[in-house]
């Protein structure tokens, strides 16, 4: 049965739990309180926050929470990332292991589902959600500048022919001018014969 301190404790953790959002859980053992520090102000950059607390009282608080699958992920000190954006933490997370081998990916709880270590990794993978939204307004734009294109280049197509047909019209009117013009004096110059 656990103490007053622990019971507010397991409230306390619990309360943060109710705030919502996707978790991911990592083992920290071996990382020096700078690298966590870093840790936390990467993940405070994607929105999402770190939380250590004895695993004794996180397994209260989740059990209680109804969060049956995070029991499994909690083995040594363990510490929680939670926040609205799982993919970005999970990138954080990917990235600082990559970087510091003693940062341990355990799984996580993702639409409060547990996924696994090798799972975390997978979404960190994904793209992130502004390239996502940058891919599907690509995807959306193409057809219209395709379109835009295809009719501009139908309309420089038709100029095209407007512009060699006034050019053949403009190069055949001197031909025709010349000869209208040796007929014209012929036909304008009145009978010398007649006149006198």
């Amino acid at each position: 049965m656990p103490n007053r301190t622990n019971k507010l404790m397991v409230k306390e953790f619990k309360s943060w739990l109710g705030e919502g959002g996707d978790m991911v859980f990592v083992g920290y053992k071996g990382l020096s309180a700078s690298d966590v520090y870093r840790l936390r102000a990467d993940l405070r950059s994607t929105g999402g926050r770190m939380r250590v607390v004895k695993n004794s009282i996180a397994r209260l608080a989740f059990k209680e929470a109804g969060h049956e699958g995070a029991e499994s992920l909690m083995d040594g000190p363990t510490a929680i990332l939670r926040g609205a954006d799982v993919i970005a933490m999970a990138k954080a997370a990917a990235m600082f292991a990559r970087k510091h081998k003693a940062l341990a990916l355990r799984g996580g709880l993702v639409g409060g589902a547990p996924v696994s270590a090798a799972e975390v990794l997978e979404l960190s993978r994904i793209p992130s959600r502004e390239a996502l939204i940058a891919k599907v307004a690509g995807l959306i734009v193409a057809p219209a500048g395709r379109l835009a294109a295809m009719l501009s280049a139908a309309g420089g197509a038709v100029a095209r022919a407007i512009k060699a047909m006034g050019e053949e019209a403009a190069a055949s009117a001197p031909k025709e001018e010349e000869a209208s013009s040796g007929a014209a004096p012929a036909e304008a110059a009145p009978p010398a014969a007649a006149t006198g």
